[in-house]
């Protein structure tokens, strides 16, 4: 019989296939990508609230767009599973030579200066040069406050930096103030550039505060649910939805849910 993972890429195959979902065969290598940061997202969610049966389940979507990335590469011959599972598998054997090899490590710190040393004799040999820039490890994917926060970490190491959480916001007055004259003009290139430089500086400023900024708008997003439930509970009480609502009076709902929390 085979195993689970070879008949998750049968199935992919079948709704990828001649009579499977009209809504999978649309998809191509590049249209899933939100929907695969999505599930990741979900993943690292339920790894902090500690929910093993979500995390298992989440694992199983991430699982899910691995094969489906994999296979609608296959259909158009750019590489298949056994290429992806091999690359890995080559990967991690070259990279642990003190598992795999003859080298002696124990020191984890040690093992993560080796796994660069590999990693940069790997694109040496690949012919893949890379830049001599302080911002070269920075620049790496990642959400893109925490890249912000990398980069501006990066160049504070050589002295590029704001002596004082005071002066950040400083310029975060600065960058207020540009984003709305930028409003103003209803130019919408320069609203985005501005907006942009100015959560580029909350970044920076969440920086000089040691917090994560990602966190900190997460707890951000959280209140905003729970106050917002709250609003809905009390339109229910009275009958109504939303929809049926007005704004003063979604409004006074909200004002008293921040009042108790202030005076909690």
């Amino acid at each position: 019989m085979k195993n689970d993972f070879n008949k998750l890429i049968d199935v992919v195959a079948i709704i990828r296939g001649p009579n499977g979902c009209p809504w999978d065969k649309k998809q191509n290598l590049y249209s899933l990508t939100d929907d695969f940061l999505e599930e990741a997202y979900e993943f690292v969610e339920a790894i902090k609230n500690d929910d093993i049966p979500n995390i298992c389940e989440e694992l199983g979507d991430v699982l899910l767009h691995v094969v489906i990335h994999t296979q609608m590469a296959s259909e158009s011959g750019l590489f298949t599973m056994d290429d992806v599972t091999d690359g890995i598998v080559s990967k991690i054997i070259r990279r642990h030579p003190h598992v795999f090899g003859d080298l002696n490590i124990s020191d984890p710190d040690a093992v993560l200066v080796k796994w660069e040393e590999i990693k940069k004799e790997e694109k040496l040999k690949a012919g893949i040069a890379e830049a001599d820039s302080i911002l070269r490890k920075a620049k790496k994917p990642a959400p893109v406050l925490t890249k912000a926060v990398k980069l501006q970490a990066a160049a504070a190491k050589v002295g590029f930096d704001w002596p004082t959480h005071e002066a950040v916001l400083g310029k975060a007055d600065e960058e207020l103030a540009e984003l709305k004259d930028a409003a103003t003009s209803g130019d919408k290139a320069a609203i985005t550039e501005e907006l942009g430089d100015l959560l580029f500086i909350m970044a920076n400023l969440a920086r000089h505060f040691d917090i994560d900024p990602n966190e900190a708008l997460e707890q951000a997003n959280k209140k905003f649910v729970r106050r917002f439930g709250y609003v809905e509970q009390k339109l229910a009480e009275a009958g109504k939805t939303p929809d049926e609502s007005n704004l003063e009076e979604m409004d006074s709902f909200w004002n008293e849910i921040r009042r108790a929390d202030h005076d909690a």
